[in-house]
């Protein structure tokens, strides 16, 4: 078996927040080893905020699934993210605090989608999941003036 140094176990933030209606969620873990297979560790009993810069803050609470933070509207119509605007993460936990800052962007359109029959590999497969599926590459320009 091939061998990769150890480090120490850092913190992860994984989120796509989005400008769709309804909730968005955030997962907080902690890394591993490159060729442990299991799930990352959760972290737990974070306080986790997201503000806009025109002044609105959303709290998001953990849910029954531990590392797993959520906001919900209290519209199900009503959507956090707007085109344009930066948004700033505050994630405070065990006496330290993280943070990042991102505008929201506008999406290109995708103009193709290519796919093909896949065996899943291993992390992919287990216990309930199929073994055989298709493998997706989306494809799109973009926007002129952007990134």
């Amino acid at each position: 078996m091939l061998e990769s140094p150890s480090s120490q176990a850092y913190f992860v933030v994984e989120s796509t927040l989005t400008n769709l209606p309804g909730p968005q969620s955030i997962k907080l873990s902690k890394s591993q080893p490159f060729f442990e297979n299991t799930n990352a560790p959760a972290v737990s009993s974070a306080q986790v905020r997201v503000t806009d810069d025109a002044g609105n803050a959303y709290v998001f609470t953990e849910s029954a699934t531990p590392g797993t933070y959520t906001w919900t509207p209290k519209d199900p119509s009503e959507s956090m993210g707007k085109i344009g605007r930066t948004y700033a993460l505050a994630v405070n936990w065990s006496g330290t605090s993280f943070a990042a800052k991102a505008k929201m962007n506008p999406v290109p359109p995708v103009d193709s989608i290519l796919y093909q029959a896949a065996t899943a590999n291993p992390r992919q497969s287990g216990e309930g999941k199929p073994k055989e599926g298709f493998e997706a590459r989306f494809f799109g320009n973009d926007l002129v003036g952007e990134g």
